[in-house]
């Protein structure tokens, strides 16, 4: 607000004059800097324009609060409508029939006549955009209402002036004394005002130059009023301003030379008209002016001049390059992240999805944004896990999730492995919706299984010379049975024959284990699943071992699941890893059974939760000490001397590693040892089907 005395004809103050300018605008573009600083990718649901998305053929496809509360329409209700039906009568038409040409011009700012649910009509200021890589057009809508009324009010405020300058006018015919008064305070009127402003006579002179034109030009009234040197302060060579045409009456010619400014007519003054437009020349950095120009006409309608009014809103634009500079920013650095970024409104629908998650899950952007909920891309399981994750404190603080390797899915229906990385967002202590960064493991985990395959090679080859005299122990049996069996031949001794053989058949059984556990740890294989009844294949291992474990005088006991499921598994590789370990227990409680006639191995089957099968191979040997522990799973490391070769245990973490289970082992010196195998249970299925609902 800016007070200024009016004074009388003896310079005292007579009266004040109380001007006062909105600046809600301005305050609220300021906030609007502010927030953005923060609202990342809350730009769409949260932004005070309404915006909407629509296909080519004008069907809504998405809309913000913002939109829903200034027609009055909930979401829903938008989502089955067609953009030209928010629209009346003109705007309707463009919106109806004109897209195709909407496209051709690919951006366009033009004002609308929009309806509120029930019918009432509301100005509005319409951005419409074609985004050509996504096939679908961006809609932001201002309303106008509040511009309108202060044009209204501009309108009645220069009525009201022209009312009384007019009334003062009438008086002072009859009192030259009274002419000066009023013509002293219709300048007071103009020279007080804090808003730029001049008056032209009808021959195109200066007639008023207040102070604030005086601060906003650098020029002093002195040298302006009696002149037409009026567009000496915004160009730099002799040109009509649009106060002149408008004196002139000629419109054509206002839009011909000032159709590049963001020209409109003013509706509610005849003839009338604003524009916006950059003045290098103002300042020292050039100003950014908000112009209105109106003509001043007399009792007949005749147009005897025009006032002018000018407003510096260099602060307003740059302050919107800014926020607009800044959402550029935003939009560049999502959507030409490496890593995929996926965001979510609070019903979890997704509003973001960047070309890495593009790139990664293979859906094009058009198929998942406001279409797909996040639980589309996950299966059940996985889904309940990062919901759990998200409000637990294992992968960070409660909202927080922080590098959780876990599964999404493709296009395709395909599970592929994810770190995944994220927040919850919230506005004034309420959840808003989440963002998610995603990174892709396959490349990592295909390099991890080249680097551990590299190292498994390069133990079998550092292993061979350490193989060797067990290989020639085994040769040299392979030698005296061939030998014995020879002998016996000659002799025609049946008998010598069958234990020659019996020698030659355990040699050659020893060789086979050395073979099958070589190829089994040196190679990358898949399971090959199927259901298998997890007693009956750890009986079908103990009666292979009984008599192994008679000769070393070991007992063997089975504790078993009493009602068990079968579990997908493969049953060749599991039923090798359960020989090596109860093997590996006879091996260790022997001196046990031999000396003492204790050796005990004990064997046990269940089902724990989260988990599909426990093996649990237990032994009452006292072999190993806490050096030993520390090497069991090293590569080829034996505590059997020349009778073992160390493939055992190696070859048994990676049958079980290959079914994404666990090998745990225990050990107390002096009461023996416990190797677990942990199964999981059966995964859920990828399909469509199973997936949660959205």
């Amino acid at each position: 607000a800016a007070f200024s005395p009016i004074r009388d004809g003896s310079g005292e103050p007579d009266r004040f004059l109380v001007s006062m300018r909105d600046v809600t605008a301005r305050v609220e573009l300021e906030s609007e800097l502010e927030r953005s600083r923060s609202r990342y990718l809350q730009l769409f649901e949260h932004a005070r324009e309404g915006i909407c998305l629509f296909d080519a053929s004008g069907r809504i496809l998405e809309s913000n609060t913002s939109l829903c509360h200034l027609l009055g329409y909930l979401r829903d209700d938008l989502l089955a409508m067609k953009v030209s039906d928010l629209a009346e009568r003109e705007s309707a038409k463009i919106l109806a029939h004109h897209l195709a040409d909407l496209r051709i011009l690919d951006a366009v700012t033009v004002e609308m006549a929009f309806l509120r649910k029930g019918g009432r009509s509301i100005p509005v200021e319409a951005d419409i955009v074609w985004l050509s890589e996504e096939c679908i057009f961006l809609l932001m809508v201002r309303d106008r209402t509040a511009r309108k009324r202060l044009e209204e009010s501009r309108r009645l405020y220069s009525e009201k002036l022209k009312a009384e300058v007019e009334e003062r006018t009438r008086e002072l015919r009859s009192s030259q004394l009274e002419t000066v008064l009023q013509k002293q305070y219709a300048e007071g009127i103009i020279q007080g005002t804090p808003v730029p402003m001049l008056v032209l006579d009808r021959n195109h002179r200066i007639t008023f130059w207040n102070k604030a034109c005086e601060a906003l030009t650098g020029f002093t009234s002195d040298e302006m009023i009696g002149t037409d040197r009026q567009w000496e302060p915004f160009y730099p060579e002799p040109r009509p301003t649009m106060a002149d045409l408008i004196i002139e009456d000629d419109p054509d010619a206002i839009e011909r030379l000032y159709g590049s400014t963001g020209l409109r007519r003013i509706p509610l003054i005849d003839g009338a008209w604003e524009a916006e437009d950059y003045f290098p020349h103002i300042g020292a950095e050039g100003a950014h002016i908000y112009c209105t120009a109106a003509p001043i006409r007399d009792d007949n309608g005749e147009i005897q001049g025009a006032i002018v009014t000018y407003q510096d809103v260099s602060d307003r634009v740059n302050m919107t390059r800014e926020i607009e500079r800044r959402e550029a920013f935003v939009q560049n650095l999502v959507h030409n992240s490496i890593d995929g970024i996926i965001a979510t409104n609070p019903e979890g629908i997704i509003v973001i999805f960047n070309r890495g998650a593009s790139r990664i899950l293979g859906y094009d952007p058009a198929e998942v944004l406001g279409r797909l909920n996040y639980q589309d891309i996950l299966s059940r399981e996985t889904g309940r896990d990062v919901v759990s994750a998200f409000y637990g404190v294992r992968y960070g603080p409660p909202g927080k999730l922080l590098n959780m390797e876990s599964e999404l899915l493709n296009r395709e229906g395909e599970a592929i492995p994810v770190r995944l990385s994220g927040t919850l967002l919230y506005e004034e202590g309420k959840e808003v919706g989440s963002v998610v960064f995603v990174q892709d493991l396959r490349e990592i985990q295909r390099l991890q299984k080249e680097k551990e395959s590299a190292e498994r090679m390069a133990a079998v080859g550092k292993t061979v010379a350490g193989l060797a005299h067990y290989i020639k122990n085994i040769l040299n049996g392979l030698k005296g049975g061939g030998y014995v069996i020879n002998s016996a031949l000659r002799r025609g001794d049946i008998p010598l024959v069958a234990k020659g053989w019996s020698m030659v058949e355990r040699n050659i059984d020893q060789i086979s284990h050395i073979v099958l556990d070589m190829l089994t740890y040196s190679t990358d294989r898949r399971p090959r699943y199927e259901p298998v009844d997890p007693n009956e294949l750890t009986m079908e291992v103990l009666d292979l071992m009984k008599e192994r474990a008679k000769l070393a005088n070991v007992q063997l006991e089975s504790d078993l699941e009493p009602n068990p499921r079968p579990v997908p598994m493969d049953r060749t590789g599991v039923h090798r890893a359960l020989l090596n370990l109860i093997s590996n227990a006879i091996d260790a409680c022997t001196l046990e059974g031999i000396m003492e006639s204790n050796g005990r191995v004990h064997v046990r089957v269940d089902c724990p939760p989260g988990w599909g099968v426990r093996f649990t191979v237990s032994d009452n040997g006292t072999r190993n000490e806490q050096p030993t522990h520390q090497r069991l799973f090293s590569d080829f490391f034996t505590t059997k001397g020349y009778k073992g070769t160390g493939l055992g245990l190696p070859v048994t973490r990676k049958i079980v590693q290959e079914h994404g289970g666990r090998l745990d082992f225990e050990s107390e010196p002096g009461r023996g040892s416990t190797f677990t195998i942990l199964l999981p249970r059966p995964r859920p299925s990828n399909s469509r089907e199973d997936r949660p609902p959205a």
